[in-house]
């Protein structure tokens, strides 16, 4: 459902669903093992995996940071919309909407909807360089 248009936070590349679906993976993996692990919580469960060793810093610190952003975007749509919605679109009226949710701003370092955008693409390919690495490394 994505293309250059069209930004789907759950179901995209380096979306919510590879953060909770390698989170549940790693806790099917290891959770007989560790039990301090098995925590409901996706966020919780990213914390307690680094902790236990599992998940190293800089690859925990990058799925939690995805995930609060991700979270955050989808929160300030659904706001915005009055409905659950994850998808944004990345026309100019769209993103100064959302942009302005997330207070971005324009300024010397460029425009809100650049920053917005850039960060998104940023913890998005963050998530998914941890989840390919992972995942390739158990197959």
């Amino acid at each position: 459902r994505e293309d250059e248009g069209i930004a789907d936070i759950k179901l995209g590349r380096g979306g919510i669903i590879d953060i909770e679906f390698l989170t549940q993976y790693l806790l099917i993996k290891n959770g007989r093992a560790h039990s301090e692990i098995r925590v409901p919580n996706t966020y919780l469960a990213l914390q307690a995996l680094n902790k236990a060793g599992l998940l190293s810093d800089e690859d925990g610190s990058a799925l939690r940071g995805g995930y609060r952003f991700l979270r955050l975007v989808e929160n300030r749509l659904r706001i915005g919309n009055a409905q659950s919605i994850n998808i944004f679109l990345k026309t100019k009226h769209a993103m100064d909407m959302l942009a302005r949710r997330m207070n971005f701003v324009d300024d010397m370092d460029g425009s809100a909807n650049a920053k917005l955008l850039a960060q998104f693409e940023q913890n998005t390919e963050s998530v998914r360089e941890v989840y390919e690495k992972i995942v390739a490394a158990n197959e």
